[in-house]
């Protein structure tokens, strides 16, 4: 029996050759005619996802918010955890700017490492060193975020392309302090949910039904 291409996340069949599902951007995977029915999932409704966004999204203000609450008003979020409000958006807004070429590469290279867009990890390096210093730049342009500057990293490692990023990210965590580069990951990781997650396979059915 000819064995077809199926996603494993929302059952579509793909054409030979494709390496990513058209419909959600999933990695595809060999399956049988009966994956389609295996792999097939109930759709949220644009309520149960805003709630879903909400919810997520409250976690990560308060995270990155944690410094500047008192221990009373964390132990009553943390038992009652409720929704993201305007001021946790607001949090996290403060944080993407406040730190933006890092987050920027961060969601970017999160991105790659979903739809394995390197299959060798020096690859992927060096690319997250070239994407960093090029958000970095476009930062320090336009005065957005607190940015360092590539040329002091470049010299500092030796003039080593594999320590570069290494060197960079050192760099924004001395540039940031802990919390402020941890407030990164998270907004980053955040953003790239909320990208992988929700809005590319809303857009892909929005996409397929017209």
């Amino acid at each position: 029996m000819t064995t077809a291409l199926f996603c494993t996340k929302c059952g579509k069949k793909a054409a030979e050759g494709d390496l990513f599902c058209a419909q959600c951007g999933n990695s595809l995977t060999a399956a049988t005619e009966d994956a389609p029915k295996a792999a097939a999932k109930p759709r949220r409704s644009l309520k149960q996802e805003l709630a879903q966004i909400q919810g997520v999204g409250f976690w990560v203000a308060l995270f990155v918010t944690l410094p500047t609450l008192s221990l009373p008003t964390v132990l009553v979020k943390v038992i009652a955890p409720g929704m993201m409000d305007a001021a946790d958006a607001q949090s996290i807004w403060n944080v993407l700017v406040l730190t933006a070429p890092l987050t920027a590469s961060l969601v970017i290279v999160i991105l790659a490492i979903h739809y394995d867009w390197f299959d060798n990890g020096w690859v992927l390096m060096l690319f997250g060193a070239g994407l960093l210093t090029v958000t970095t730049l476009i930062a320090n342009a336009l005065s957005i975020g607190g940015g360092v500057d590539p040329g002091a990293v470049w010299q500092a490692v030796g003039y080593q392309p594999f320590r570069f990023f290494e060197g960079l990210l050192v760099s924004y965590y001395q540039l940031y302090g802990f919390w402020s580069f941890a407030s990164s990951i998270v907004v980053g990781g955040f953003i790239a949910w909320l990208w992988i997650d929700k809005i590319v396979p809303n857009l892909l059915t929005t996409s397929k039904g017209k």
